[in-house]
């Protein structure tokens, strides 16, 4: 839980607020299976929907040049939420989607670089920066000294790369306008990352240790790429999903984030 919120509610919440019709594409549909393979050949259109009396029930597949049915596992309904979505389409390319008794829009996995998608990633990362500041803030045992003396003792007995200095001068800025704040907050994510984990493996043996890092990756190695996960998020980079692969590269990142947040809620604990 972050302040009083719940982080399951939050992406409940995210669900129930950016769905799939959100960022679904209006459908360009043809009469008939040579009327799709002109739109296919004019527009470059993989999949072509099939209109016929109405309804649409089939389409027309490039790949195979062959006119398909439609079967319910290629649809979703309209209020799939934004991350069931992004589970959804790590194992199809598209979805047909339905809206109110008909097929009204279609989804590609390419779709999922809306913007809306990168506001629900950002959202639980934040939760996740947030949790692990205010888990490194319990842990202080010297709330006066706004956390120096805590994370220069974590920096000179392990040698972990957090950059004291640099934190405790932006934190001087915003001391000077009366910010209210401490050095926790001047962490950048890599560093929040680190001092989680030694916080944490403080705390264990070595058996502990290793269900610690069975259950999440947390190696220097990881957190540089988790980082720079994070800044595409962070510095809207227009395109974080290039390849229908990349979406279990996310959904991976968003579950080490709710792992953090269980151990910190203690809902996930290594002692025997």
């Amino acid at each position: 839980m972050i302040g009083s919120i719940p982080v399951d509610y939050v992406i409940f919440k995210l669900n129930e607020i950016f769905n799939v019709k959100d960022i679904s594409s209006v459908l360009v549909t043809a009469e008939n299976l040579d009327d799709a393979r002109k739109i296919h050949s004019s527009r470059d259109f993989d999949r072509v929907p099939i209109k016929k009396d109405g309804n649409i029930e089939s389409f027309y597949d490039s790949r195979s040049d062959s006119e398909i049915q439609i079967k319910p596992e290629y649809t979703l309904s309209e209020s799939t939420g934004i991350f069931e979505t992004l589970s959804y389409l790590s194992k199809r390319d598209f979805f047909f989607i339905l809206i109110g008794n008909g097929i009204l829009r279609m989804i590609h996995y390419s779709d999922l670089n809306n913007p809306l998608v990168s506001i629900g990633i950002y959202t639980q990362i934040a939760y996740c920066e947030i949790a692990v500041r205010n888990f490194a803030r319990s842990k202080n045992p010297n709330k006066l000294d706004f956390g120096e003396k805590f994370l220069n003792d974590l920096k000179n007995s392990t040698g972990v790369s957090i950059k004291v200095d640099r934190a405790k001068g932006q934190f001087q800025n915003k001391m000077s306008s009366q910010t209210e704040t401490d050095l926790f907050d001047e962490l950048y994510f890599n560093e929040e990352l680190i001092l989680f984990r030694e916080i944490v493996k403080s705390n264990l043996d070595a058996s502990e240790r290793g269900k610690l890092e069975n259950f999440i990756n947390l190696e220097d190695a990881k957190i540089r790429s988790l980082t720079d996960m994070r800044n595409e998020v962070m510095h809207s980079k227009p395109e974080i999903i290039k390849k229908r692969s990349d979406i279990i590269v996310w959904l991976k990142f968003l579950q080490d984030c709710q792992n953090i947040i269980s151990i910190i809620e203690g809902k996930t604990v290594f002692h025997q």
